[in-house]
C-alpha cells in the first residue's frame, strides 16, 4: 500500500526560539554601536534651523541664509523635508529622540533588506550570516547622530522590498511606488536611486528585442506578455516627482548638483582599494559577492543565469556607485543584504528555497516531493509512484491500480535504487521523526535514478 498524505515526512521544524533569540542579539548589538557613534556634525545643524522656520512660519528661506561664499539666486533646499521631521523629532522627543530616529532607521533599511532576501528564498542561518558584513557595510552612512541620507538609505530598502513583492504577484502594489517616490523627493536628493530598482525590473521584463540578458526572472509565468508595473511605476515617480515647492525648477538645481564633482570632500572621494577605515566591510563584502556570484554563476544554464541577472545588475551598479563615491557604500550593503542570501540558498530555475524546503510523500496534484536533487532542490516525482517499505530499505514503486509502470519505461522503472539510511519504522509511521532522521534526509541524495 502507498503510504498515506497523513504519514508525510518532514523536515523537523527549525529551532525558532534560537533564531529569534540569535536575531534579538544582534538587533541590540548592533543598537548600542549606532547609539555610540553620536557626532553631531554641520548639517544636522542647518537641517534643524530649516526645520523651526518651516515650524515657526510655515515658509522656507528663499536664499541661502547660512553661506559665506557667493550662492545661487535661490535656494532650492533638496533636504527641507528631512529638517522638518528632524525638527518635529527634536521638540517632540529632544536629542534622544534624534537618536532613536536614527537607529530606527537602521534598523528599518537592513530589516527591509533582509525581509526581502527571505520572501525570495533565503534561509535564517544564511540571514543571520549575511546580516553581519552587510550591517558593517552600512554603518557608515549611520557615524553622525542623523543625516538625512538615513531617510534615503530606508526608502532605498523600502524600494527594493516592494519591487520584489509586485514581481511576486502583487501587481497592484506597483502605486506604491510613486507614493513612496513623493516622499522621498521632498526629504532628500537621494530620491534619484529610487528609480533605479524598478528600472531594472522594467529591462528585465523588456520586449524580446533586448538583450536576452536582461530578460529576467519577474516575467509572468505563464509567459503571455511582459509585465507592465515597472513602466508603470517609473512614469507614475517621474510625475509625482514634480510636486515639490519648487516644481521642474527642482531639478535645474539638483542635476548640477549631483554631478558637480566634489574633489575636497572626503566622503565623496572614490574608495581607495585598501585601507583599514570605516569602509572596511564594503571591501569585505565586495569580495564576498564576487566570489559567490562566480561560484554559482557557473553553475546555472542560459535561462537561470537570465533569472538572476536584475539581481546582478543592482549588485553591479550599487559596488560601482560606491567605489565610485565612498559615501554611496550604504547602498551596495543593502542591495548584497536583499540579493545576495537568496542566491546560495535558490534552487535550480530560480525556484526559492521556501517553496523547497518540505520532504513529503503523495503531495496532491504534483505525486511525489522526496529528498534533495542538484544544489538545494527537491524533485517532484510523476503522479502513482509511491515510497513503500520494502525488505531492508525503503525503494520507489509503482502504486497498484494506477498504470504508473505503464508510464513509466522498462529501463528507468529497472533502474530503481534504494533509499540508504532511511528508517524502516518511519514508513510504518511507528517510529517518530528524531536527530537520526534529520541527519540521514539532509545528508543523503535521495534520487530516483532515470526520470530527468
Amino acid at each position: 500500500m502507498a503510504v498515506p498524505a497523513t504519514d508525510a515526512i518532514r523536515r523537523p521544524a527549525p529551532p525558532v526560539m534560537w533564531w529569534l533569540g540569535t536575531a534579538a542579539l544582534g538587533i541590540l548589538g548592533f543598537s548600542v554601536v549606532l547609539a555610540w557613534n553620536n557626532t553631531a556634525d554641520n548639517d544636522l545643524w542647518a537641517r534643524l534651523a530649516v526645520g523651526a522656520r518651516f515650524w515657526h512660519t510655515g515658509t522656507l528661506w528663499s536664499r541661502d541664509v547660512f553661506a559665506f561664499t557667493p550662492t545661487l539666486p535661490a535656494w532650492i533646499d533638496h533636504e527641507w523635508g528631512a529638517g522638518v521631521i528632524f525638527f518635529t523629532v527634536l521638540k517632540i522627543g529632544g536629542p534622544a529622540g534624534l537618536m532613536l530616529l536614527k537607529i530606527l532607521l537602521a534598523l528599518t533599511a537592513l530589516g527591509l533588506a533582509l525581509d526581502t532576501a527571505r520572501r525570495r528564498g533565503a534561509t535564517p542561518p544564511v540571514l543571520l550570516l549575511a546580516a553581519i558584513p552587510c550591517a558593517w557595510t552600512i554603518l557608515p552612512g549611520y557615524v553622525p547622530v542623523i543625516r538625512s541620507h538615513a531617510l534615503t538609505y530606508a526608502a532605498f530598502a523600502l524600494m527594493l522590498w516592494l519591487c520584489e513583492r509586485i514581481a511576486a504577484g502583487r501587481r497592484a502594489w506597483w502605486p506604491l511606488i510613486p507614493v513612496l517616490i513623493l516622499g522621498w523627493v521632498n526629504v532628500h536628493g537621494g530620491f534619484v536611486t529610487g528609480f533605479l530598482p524598478p528600472a531594472v525590473y522594467a529591462l528585465a521584463q523588456s520586449p524580446p528585442c533586448l538583450p536576452r540578458f536582461l530578460q529576467g526572472r519577474a516575467r509572468p509565468k505563464d509567459g503571455s506578455s511582459y509585465a507592465a508595473w515597472p513602466w508603470l511605476a517609473l512614469a507614475g515617480g517621474a510625475v509625482v516627482s514634480l510636486l515639490n515647492p519648487w516644481g521642474w525648477r527642482f531639478f535645474s538645481y539638483l542635476v548640477p548638483a549631483l554631478l558637480r564633482p566634489r574633489p575636497r570632500i572626503e566622503e565623496w572621494s572614490p574608495m581607495p582599494v585598501w585601507n583599514w577605515d570605516a569602509y572596511t566591510g564594503f571591501r569585505i563584502l565586495t569580495v564576498v559577492a564576487l566570489v559567490m556570484v562566480a561560484a554559482l554563476w557557473r553553475r546555472q544554464d542560459a535561462t537561470q543565469q537570465r533569472r538572476l541577472a536584475p539581481a546582478l545588475v543592482l549588485l553591479l551598479l550599487t559596488a560601482a556607485a560606491g567605489w565610485l563615491h565612498r559615501r554611496h557604500a550604504p547602498f551596495f550593503g543593502l542591495a548584497a543584504a536583499a540579493l545576495l542570501p537568496a542566491l546560495v540558498t535558490r534552487g535550480p530555475g530560480g525556484r526559492p528555497a521556501r517553496d523547497l524546503g518540505a520532504v513529503g510523500l503523495d503531495r496532491p496534484g504534483g505525486g511525489v516531493l522526496l529528498g534533495r536533487r542538484g544544489p538545494g532542490a527537491l524533485r517532484p516525482l510523476p503522479d502513482g509512484l509511491h515510497l513503500r517499505h520494502g525488505p531492508g530499505h525503503g525503494r520507489f514503486q509503482p502504486a497498484a491500480g494506477t498504470g504508473a509502470a505503464a508510464q513509466v519505461p522498462a529501463r528507468r522503472a529497472g533502474g530503481l535504487r534504494p533509499l540508504p539510511g532511511l528508517p524502516q519504522g518511519l514508513l510504518r509511521g511507528t517510529r517518530p521523526p528524531g536527530p537520526g532522521l534529520a541527519a540521514g534526509l539532509f545528508g543523503r541524495l535521495l534520487q530516483l535514478r532515470g526520470l530527468h
